[in-house]
């Protein structure tokens, strides 16, 4: 083969191989990708409401990302998945939840937004109802207190109590789905009850049957500086790394979707009612959704702790600065 025939070839395979490259390189950047799949865990709280909204309003389909949706209806194993990366977020966890599933591993996770109660606008309260013989926290004695079954309240009621000089023998802590938490007076199943909003609104809407042994009661004892955790919506940092597109495209999708609730209160409480199996008429508080980049970590610090001093958990706090998801981490 002459020396002629031989460059051109080399001139066509090269050619060949710049087209090659040339597919590989700039092809995939101007075909339009298709949604990225993101598994959610999501609980029956008010907490979840960014989650329903976005849903209803189609913001999860804008961003591209196809949402795969599970309910927890008891926390198990679910906090440990979210940290794995095998869920990409756990949407409406109650805070002491995370906190005592997690243990020392909660530097792993990644706070994306967080529900306060403070004392001036409570999201706790310990009620009781006329005819159970509570009428002030030192009636407790030897009764019957329900609490939401998802939560470390069996062991921080009865601290609290004891640190106010309330003789807590005999107290039964009773274990109650949110299902069953409307009707547990009428069923008999508690004597008096610790609730959480917007089931404290309804509740302390019926002032001749409802007694208030204390409003704000979390938020009272629990939080030193006066903000108390409530609930959580949550990732990872192996989400954060392994499933970064379709985790990043899920919280832009919920930011949008905390911006209509601002921005359309009435038609958020709607889809909360809607969600939360409400009666159409039923007020519905509007809880603040406090963003990654609107929150100081100090305040989780001083909660964990006051939760060790009451030996809810047994472990001091670890350093959590970097606890709050940053706005770098989703660009």
């Amino acid at each position: 083969m002459s020396q002629k025939a031989i460059t051109r070839i080399l001139i066509v395979v090269n050619l060949i191989l710049m087209v090659i490259l040339f597919v590989i390189l700039w092809l995939p950047g101007r075909v339009r990708k298709g949604p990225e799949e993101a598994r959610l865990y999501f609980m029956r709280d008010i907490s979840s409401l960014p989650f329903w909204i976005a849903q209803e309003k189609g913001f999860f389909d804008s961003v591209g990302v196809k949402i795969r949706a599970e309910e927890v209806v008891r926390v198990g194993d679910e906090i440990a998945m979210v940290r794995r990366g095998t869920v990409v977020l756990g949407v409406g966890f109650p805070w002491d939840a995370l906190v005592g599933k997690a243990d020392t591993g909660l530097v792993n996770f990644r706070v994306v937004y967080s529900l306060f109660g403070t004392p001036e606008k409570p999201a706790t309260a310990l009620i009781s109802m006329k005819g159970f013989g509570v009428a002030s926290l030192s009636d407790l004695t030897g009764k019957r207190i329900g609490y939401w079954q998802d939560t470390r309240e069996a062991l921080e009621i009865p601290a609290i109590l004891l640190s106010l000089g309330v003789d807590t023998s005999g107290i039964k802590m009773v274990a109650l789905s949110s299902g069953e938490m409307p009707t547990a007076f009428a069923d008999n199943r508690c004597d008096a009850m610790l609730v959480f909003e917007p089931m404290r609104t309804q509740y302390l809407a019926d002032s001749a049957a409802v007694i208030l042994l204390e409003d704000a009661f979390l938020e009272k004892h629990l939080a030193p500086d006066g903000r108390l955790p409530v609930s959580v919506i949550f990732t990872s940092v192996p989400n954060l790394k392994l499933r970064r597109e379709g985790t990043v495209r899920a919280i832009k999708a919920l930011n949008m979707a905390v911006d209509y609730m601002k921005a359309n209160p009435d038609e958020a409480k709607r889809i909360a009612r809607a969600n939360l199996n409400l009666p159409e008429n039923a007020e519905v508080p509007l809880p603040e959704f406090r963003r990654y980049d609107e929150e100081d970590y100090a305040v989780i610090e001083s909660y964990i702790k006051r939760l060790s001093e009451l030996s809810v958990v047994l472990f001091e706090p670890p350093g959590l600065k970097n606890l709050y998801l940053r706005t770098t981490d989703i660009k």
